[in-house]
């Protein structure tokens, strides 16, 4: 199972390069590793499941999460890739989407966030305001269903297959 992630929320232009790359950075490239890590023992066997966790965001555009739902989408488009290629191995991929659930991703969110906006300069500050505040906004809403509803659905993933 592939699971990492953070998000760095925001206007695209409010990030500087190295945020944009931090975030790729964290969530691309452990998928990759493990990926290749499991897939020799996966193919002597002919079988196995690889898990991708990703995020609902990997599907749907949401303003001022730009960079996150970018490296989701990467996400989603090389596991139905590596799908295909795997399948002539008996190897699965399946793509778990998660919406909002109350764990420490969205305070870690809001931090950032935060940090983010010390960081800025007036006129980026002045430019976007609006979504500033639409942003704060979004990031107060600490809702959504038990976490562990992903993880019992995980779990239960080989049992479908």
């Amino acid at each position: 199972m592939n699971n990492a992630g953070y998000i760095l929320a925001g206007s695209i232009e409010l990030h500087e390069e190295e945020d944009a790359r931090a975030q790729f950075d964290t969530n691309l490239p452990g998928y990759h590793r493990l990926i290749c890590a499991v897939l020799p023992q996966m193919r002597a066997r002919g079988t196995g499941l690889i898990v991708q966790v990703s995020s609902g965001l990997g599907r749907l555009v949401f303003p001022t999460q730009g960079w996150y739902v970018a490296t989701k989408f990467v996400i989603d488009g090389m596991s139905e890739a590596l799908a295909y290629e795997l399948a002539p191995f008996g190897v699965d991929v399946c793509i778990v989407q998660p919406t909002q659930y109350p764990t420490q991703f969205l305070p870690n969110e809001c931090r950032y966030f935060e940090e983010l906006l010390v960081r800025l300069d007036d006129e980026r500050s002045a430019a976007y305001v609006d979504q500033i505040q639409k942003t704060r906004f979004g990031l107060q809403d600490g809702s959504g269903q038990d976490s562990t509803e992903v993880a019992g659905a995980i779990r239960d993933l080989p049992d479908m297959a």
